[in-house]
C-alpha cells in the first residue's frame, strides 16, 4: 500500500523527534564522572570544566552553570544532586524551593522543576530579550516582569503562560522592583517613581515622586522601603516609601545595598563599605580596601569579602565589624556562606571548589555552688560575639528550663529539687557547634535572696575610687548567715561570711560599668546567684541657680550648684571655680552639698568650669558655655571735656544694642534744662552741632526707644582762649626784617589749626594758622623806625573771639649806640661804688 507524500513527511518528522529524544536520554544516562572528571583532595573538589555562573540555593546546596549543563551541587559532601543539559547560561534565581530559572546564550528563559519525576525538562521556557525580574512570592504569585526603556510587561511563568499586563511609558525606564508580597511593581523612570498595582490592573499607574534631575541609577531595598537614587549630576538622594526625601551630603558610587533598617543603611561602594544615615544623609567609612562578593542578612549580617587579597568572613553586629575567618585564596570567582555561617564555599576560576570551616567551639569555665551553675565564656573575640545569642537548655524533673546569655556568661539556677540529682546543660546558638556539660545539684528548701543597699534596678552607682557597699542576705524576709562569693570574670574579688548584712569593699575600680556576679550559699537553703552592675562614675555637679544661665544680661550674680554622688549630696567637698580659664574661687560644699559663688559677669561669651578636687572620689567637672547679653548702652563723643574755647561743638551720639546699632528711637538734647532738639535715630547714630555761648552749661542727652531710656549729663564751660607773645621778647627792636611769634592756648595747652591775624598800625594785616602745638609765626619784611601798634587776634569763626595788643618801638641805629655807651659807663660806676664800700668796711673792722 503506497503512502501519500504528506504521510511520508509526517513519518520523517516523527522519526527525527524520536531520535532527538533518544540522544537526550543517552546524555542524561551517562555517568557523571565521564563529563566531569573528579578528584577530591580533603576539602577541595577539582572540576575540569569552566564554571560560568553560580548561585546559592540554600544552606547546603549551590547551583553551578557549566559549559554543557546546569547542576545543583552539595559542596560539603562534594556530590551532584541534580543536573540539566543546557548550553552556557546565566542563573537568574531559585524560587519556592523547587524552581530554578536560567537564561541561555540565545536569550531563552528556562524555568525548571528540580523535584519533578522522570526525565528532567523545563516546565516553562520563552525568549527573553529584555531585563527580567521575578516576583519574590514566586511560584505562589507565578509572575515575572520584563522591561526595556519604553515598556514593562508582566507575564505568567507557570501553568499556562501568557501576558498579564503591558504598560508603555514615555519617560525612559531605569529599573523595576517588586514589593514584598509580589502585588505591586515599582517602576523607576528618568524623572518618576511609578507604582503599578497588579491586583487592580485596570487602574492607571500612579506617580509617587517626581525628580527634576534625570536618574542615572537606582538601588533599592524593598524590605526596608528605601530607594537610593543616583542622578546624572552626580548627586544622591534617599527616597523612602513613607514619602520623605533626604539629600546625601556626599557623592557616592554605589554597587549594591548590603543591609538596611529604619535608620541606617550598609552600602557596598567601589572598594569600601559605607554606613549611610537615612535620617540625616551622613556617610561614614567603616571598611576600606575590600571587594564584597556576597552578603547574608539573617539574625546577623555576614560579609564574605576579599580584604587585602585575603578571604575574610566579617560579621556586622552591635559591636561593629568582627572578623570571623581569614584564609589566603587565589583566582576567586565567587564565594558563598553555608550552614548558617559555619562553612564558606569558594569557587575559583580554575574550576576548583573549596570549603572551609568558619566557626570554632566556644571555650568556657564554670563555677558550681549549690544549685547554681555560673558559666563564663573565654573564647576569641569572634566567639564572644556569638555568645550573645547562646541559649542553655536544662532538663530537670521532666521540665525543660531555658536560660539566655547576657553577652559574656550564663547563670543557670536549677529549680529546687526534692532530692539530689545530676543535670545536663546543652548550649546552642545559630551557627554554633552545640556542646553540653553535666553537674550535680543538691536538694535544698527555700532560696536565699541577696540584695545591695541603695541599688536601683540591679545597678549600684558610686563615684568613690575604693568601691564599698552593704549587702544583705534574706530567706523569706529573715536574715540568714550565708557564705557569699563575688566574681569578676574568672576571678573571685571578695568572699566572706555575711550575718544578715555586711559591708563589702572591692577596692580600687576604674570608671565604667563593672559586672559582678554574687553567689550566696547557706546550709539547708537553695543557693542563689545574681548579677550586680557597679557603675563607677564621676561626681555629678548640678546647677541650681540661675535656672536659665544662657539667657542673662551683664551684672552681678550668685551661681548656686550642688555636688551629688548618684542622688546623694556630698558635704565638705573642695571645689574649684574657673571663669574663662581663670581661677576665681576655691570653696567647700555645705552640709547639703551646695556651694554659692558670687560672680560679676560682663557681656560676651563665657565658659564657667566647676571642678571637684578630692582624693577619695573620681572628680566631676561641669562646663557651661553661655553668652551674657549686654544691656542697651549709649556712647557720646565730643563732650568728654570740662571746658572748651570752641563756639560750635560737634556731638556724636551712638546707641548700641549688643554691639549692633539701635535703629528705632529718638535722641533729645537739653541745654540748661531747655530742649535744644529732638532727633530721630538713623542707623543708631546721631550727629548734633551744639552752639554754646560764653559761660558754664549743663548738657543732658536722652535716648528713648521701646520703654527704654538712657541718660548722659555733661558740664561744659566755654571761655576765651589766650594769646601769648613769644617774639620779640622786648618791645624795642632795630629796623629791618622782623619775625613775630605768638601761641594760642587754653588751660596751658596749645590749640592747633586756628586762623590767627596780625594787624600793624590798623592798616597792614598778616594771616597764618597755628601748628600742632598752637604756635604761629608772622614774617614782616621791613619795620620802619618809630612806634607801632601790634594787634594779634583770632579770626577763626569756630573759636570764641580773642585778641591781644602791644606797642613795638623801632629805634634808629645811632641812638642805639649812645644808649649802649651810657649803659656801660653806668655799669663801671656801679662797680667802683661796690669796691669802695668793701674797703671801708674792712678798715673799720681793723680799727675796732
Amino acid at each position: 500500500m503506497k503512502l501519500r507524500e504528506g504521510s511520508q513527511i509526517k513519518l520523517t518528522i516523527s522519526m527525527l523527534f524520536t531520535l532527538f529524544f533518544m540522544l537526550q536520554m543517552l546524555i542524561l544516562l551517562l555517568p557523571f564522572h565521564v563529563k566531569c572528571k573528579l578528584s577530591i583532595k580533603k576539602e577541595c573538589l577539582i572540576l575540569n570544566e569552566t564554571i560560568i555562573d553560580s548561585c546559592k540555593i540554600n544552606e547546603t546546596v549551590i547551583a553551578l552553570s557549566l559549559e554543557d549543563y546546569v547542576a545543583l551541587f552539595n559542596p560539603v559532601k562534594f556530590k551532584v544532586i541534580w543536573k540539566y543539559p543546557i548550553r552556557p547560561c546565566r542563573i537568574v534565581g531559585f524560587y519556592g524551593g523547587r524552581y530554578l530559572a536560567v537564561i541561555d546564550r540565545h536569550g531563552l528563559l528556562y524555568i525548571m522543576d528540580i523535584q519533578a519525576k522522570g526525565p528532567y525538562k523545563a516546565v516553562y521556557f520563552t525568549v527573553v530579550r529584555e531585563n527580567i525580574t521575578f516576583s519574590p512570592k514566586f511560584p505562589e504569585s507565578p509572575y515575572y516582569a520584563r522591561y526595556s526603556r519604553s515598556y514593562v510587561s508582566i507575564e505568567k511563568g507557570l501553568g499556562k503562560g501568557g501576558l498579564l499586563l503591558k504598560i508603555a511609558f514615555l519617560d525612559p525606564i531605569v529599573k523595576v522592583f517588586w514589593s514584598l508580597n509580589g502585588s505591586v511593581l515599582y517602576v523607576v523612570q528618568k524623572h518618576y517613581i511609578t507604582v503599578v498595582n497588579l491586583k487592580k490592573p485596570h487602574l492607571k499607574p500612579k506617580h509617587i515622586v517626581k525628580f527634576d534631575v534625570g536618574v542615572r541609577n537606582v538601588y533599592a531595598n524593598v524590605t526596608g522601603g528605601v530607594f537610593i537614587i543616583l542622578f546624572e549630576d552626580g548627586t544622591c538622594k534617599i527616597f523612602r516609601l513613607l514619602g520623605r526625601i533626604i539629600n546625601v551630603r556626599e557623592k557616592l558610587n554605589i554597587r549594591n545595598i548590603i543591609w538596611v533598617n529604619l535608620t541606617h543603611c550598609l552600602i557596598q561602594s567601589d572598594n569600601k563599605v559605607l554606613l549611610l544615615d537615612l535620617r540625616r544623609g551622613y556617610v561614614r567609612d567603616i571598611l576600606s580596601n575590600v571587594r564584597i562578593f556576597r552578603y547574608y542578612d539573617g539574625e546577623k549580617i555576614f560579609l564574605v569579602a576579599f580584604l587585602n587579597d585575603t578571604l575574610s568572613i566579617i560579621r556586622w553586629c552591635s559591636l561593629g565589624l568582627i572578623t570571623l575567618f581569614k584564609h589566603k585564596v587565589q583566582n576567586v570567582k565567587d564565594m558563598f556562606l553555608l550552614h548558617n555561617g559555619r562553612i564558606v564555599c569558594v569557587i575559583q576560576r580554575t574550576g576548583k571548589i573549596c570549603t572551609f570551616c568558619v566557626l570554632k567551639p566556644v571555650r568556657y569555665t564554670k563555677y558550681v555552688l549549690g544549685n547554681v551553675l555560673y558559666v563564663n565564656f573565654t573564647g576569641e573575640p569572634c566567639d564572644r560575639s556569638m555568645v550573645r545569642s547562646i541559649m542553655a537548655y536544662a532538663r530537670v524533673d521532666n521540665l525543660t528550663v531555658i536560660y539566655s546569655s547576657n553577652g559574656s556568661n550564663i547563670i543557670i539556677r536549677v529549680p529546687l529539687l526534692k532530692k539530689s540529682n545530676k543535670v545536663r546543660i546543652t548550649f546552642t546558638a545559630p551557627g554554633l557547634i552545640p556542646f553540653s556539660d553535666m553537674f550535680s545539684v543538691e536538694a535544698r528548701t527555700g532560696e536565699i535572696m541577696i540584695s545591695v543597699l541603695e541599688e536601683v534596678g540591679g545597678v549600684y552607682i558610686t563615684a568613690r575610687r575604693n568601691v564599698s557597699f552593704t549587702i544583705m542576705t534574706r530567706v523569706w524576709g529573715r536574715p540568714v548567715v550565708s557564705k557569699v562569693f563575688m566574681l569578676r570574670g574568672r576571678s573571685i574579688v571578695w568572699e566572706g561570711i555575711v550575718n544578715g548584712s555586711s559591708t563589702v569593699t572591692l577596692g580600687l575600680m576604674d570608671p565604667g560599668l563593672h559586672k559582678v556576679v554574687m553567689i550566696a550559699e547557706s546550709k539547708g537553703y537553695a543557693s542563689t546567684a545574681r548579677i550586680l552592675y557597679i557603675n563607677v562614675t564621676k561626681l555629678r555637679i548640678r546647677l541650681e541657680e540661675p535656672h536659665n544661665i544662657k539667657n542673662i544680661r551683664s551684672g552681678n550674680y550668685s551661681i548656686v550648684f550642688r555636688v551629688l554622688e548618684d542622688r546623694r549630696p556630698i558635704p565638705n567637698l573642695p571645689v574649684l571655680i574657673r571663669l574663662d580659664k581663670n581661677i576665681v574661687l576655691r570653696d567647700y560644699t555645705d552640709d547639703k552639698g551646695l556651694c554659692i559663688i558670687p560672680l560679676e559677669l560682663k557681656s560676651g561669651r563665657h565658659i564657667l568650669e566647676i571642678i571637684t578636687v578630692s582624693r577619695d572620689y573620681y572628680n566631676g567637672k561641669l562646663t557651661i558655655s553661655f553668652i551674657v547679653k549686654p544691656r542697651v548702652r549709649m556712647i557720646v563723643e565730643g563732650l568728654n571735656f570740662s571746658d572748651t574755647v570752641r563756639r560750635i561743638i560737634k556731638v556724636k551720639v551712638q546707641v548700641l544694642n549688643d554691639t549692633k546699632p539701635l535703629r528705632r528711637g529718638y535722641v533729645l538734647v537739653f541745654i540748661d534744662n531747655l530742649c535744644y532738639g529732638n532727633i530721630t535715630l538713623k542707623d543708631g547714630i546721631v550727629q548734633i552741632p551744639l552752639e554754646l555761648a560764653l559761660g558754664t552749661h549743663i548738657v543732658r542727652i536722652l535716648a528713648l526707644s521701646d520703654n527704654m531710656t538712657l541718660t548722659e549729663t555733661f558740664m561744659v564751660k566755654v571761655h576765651k582762649p589766650k594769646i601769648l607773645i613769644i617774639k620779640p621778647s622786648i618791645h624795642s627792636v632795630k629796623p629791618g626784617n622782623l619775625t613775630v611769634t605768638a601761641r594760642l592756648v587754653s588751660n596751658g595747652k596749645g590749640i592747633p589749626n586756628v586762623k590767627i591775624t596780625l594787624i600793624i598800625d590798623f592798616k597792614t594785616s598778616y594771616i597764618n594758622i597755628t601748628d600742632s602745638k598752637g604756635y604761629v609765626n608772622f614774617n614782616i619784611p621791613y619795620m620802619s623806625p618809630g612806634k607801632h601798634t601790634m594787634i594779634i587776634k583770632v579770626s577763626d569763626p569756630s573759636i570764641i573771639p580773642s585778641e591781644t595788643t602791644f606797642t613795638l618801638i623801632v629805634k634808629p641805629k645811632g641812638i642805639q649806640v649812645v644808649e649802649r655807651m651810657i649803659h656801660i659807663v653806668m655799669l663801671v660806676l656801679l662797680t667802683l661804688i661796690v669796691i669802695l664800700l668793701g674797703i671801708r668796711i674792712t678798715l673799720r673792722r681793723k680799727h675796732i
